[in-house]
């Protein structure tokens, strides 16, 4: 199981900085995501910019604050830049930061991210003149004219079944988030089913998932604790994944969720979460727990660990570096 590393919010010299230092472990990949303070792609320019070997990735760009033709450049750009090490995230995106942000309309469209995977592919092929004219996107007249372009591996961020069915169709991977080794099995198994259907028998998507994880050797309460407030900052801030987990066994504690919520008592949220939902969807406790939990989702069939570290919006460094080195 390759093992990557999600840096959340951080600014470039604490992204080039904990880059390096995942890069001197030799973990796979750095995933930046694309939330409500910096973009992503600028940071990953720097991060490519002062790496040599590991690969650099947006996890994940959502198909509607950019346009298909824009995403396309920009990846292309980013490849460019980092010499064929790049890997890329899409999906529909978050519709609290699409509307609230970005102040546009969402619409749940599968249209748009299956379109806008072939506009990339189509970039990346050499064309000089492109067309398209899908459900959702038209191009009219576009010359990119990109040359000896390296192929772009794109994942799809998807926990729905029309979106994982997707992934199976068109894309080179899933990344998954807020899982647990159970839901990364029943993922797997939808996923490789949908590729088989559209002929894609080898070569399967690659399943990666973010895991949320805090080790601490001394007292893993502590690493609890971290991880706690973790999915508390998630459930307050996104009431799409409280929707998501109020459809599961974990409604009740979603319940308590959405009454902290609406009486703005947010801080009692990580006191509330049952120990049963942190186990369930995130990694913690010390060094060994860890191990034994990486290893079922490796069971499960995970290809690819994607770690947020629990606790970054303390002090990011610090944190990555105790995890890098338990590790």
């Amino acid at each position: 199981m390759r093992k990557s590393l999600m840096l959340t919010d951080v600014s470039p010299n604490e992204a080039i900085y904990c880059s390096r230092f995942a890069e001197e472990k030799n973990l796979n990949a750095i995933w930046i995501p694309e939330m409500s303070r910096r973009d992503s792609i600028s940071i990953l320019g720097a991060v490519a910019a002062n790496t040599k070997e590991i690969q650099v990735a947006p996890g994940i760009l959502n198909v509607h604050s950019r346009s298909p033709a824009l995403i396309a450049m920009t990846l292309i750009t980013l490849q460019e830049l980092s010499g064929g090490r790049l890997l890329s995230g899409l999906s529909s995106g978050n519709p609290d930061y699409i509307r609230d942000i970005h102040g546009l309309s969402y619409v749940k469209n599968i249209d748009r991210l299956r379109e806008t995977i072939a506009i990339i592919r189509k970039a990346c092929s050499g064309q000089n003149i492109i067309g398209y004219k899908g459900k959702s996107v038209a191009i009219n007249n576009w010359s990119p004219k990109f040359q000896n372009v390296k192929t772009i591996p794109l994942y799809i961020g998807a926990h729905n079944p029309n979106m994982l069915d997707l992934v199976g169709e068109v894309a080179d991977g899933v990344i998954l988030n807020l899982v647990s080794p159970g839901n990364v099995e029943s993922a797997r198994e939808r996923i490789h089913e949908s590729a088989k259907r559209h002929g894609r028998e080898l070569g399967f998507p690659s399943i990666a998932s973010i895991l949320m994880i805090a080790i601490d050797n001394n007292d893993s309460k502590i690493a609890e604790k971290r991880v706690r407030s973790q999915i508390a900052f998630y459930l307050a801030r996104s009431a799409q994944i409280r929707k998501r987990f109020a459809r599961s066994e974990h409604a009740d504690d979603i319940a308590k969720a959405e009454r902290a919520i609406a009486s703005g008592r947010t801080e009692e949220l990580a006191k509330g979460i049952s120990r049963e939902f942190v186990n369930e969807i995130a990694v913690c406790g010390t060094q060994k727990d860890v191990e034994s939990k990486l290893l079922e989702y490796e069971k499960a069939g995970l290809d690819e660990a994607i770690f947020y570290v629990a606790g970054w919006m303390g002090d990011s460094k610090k944190f990555t570096e105790e995890l890098l080195e338990s590790m």
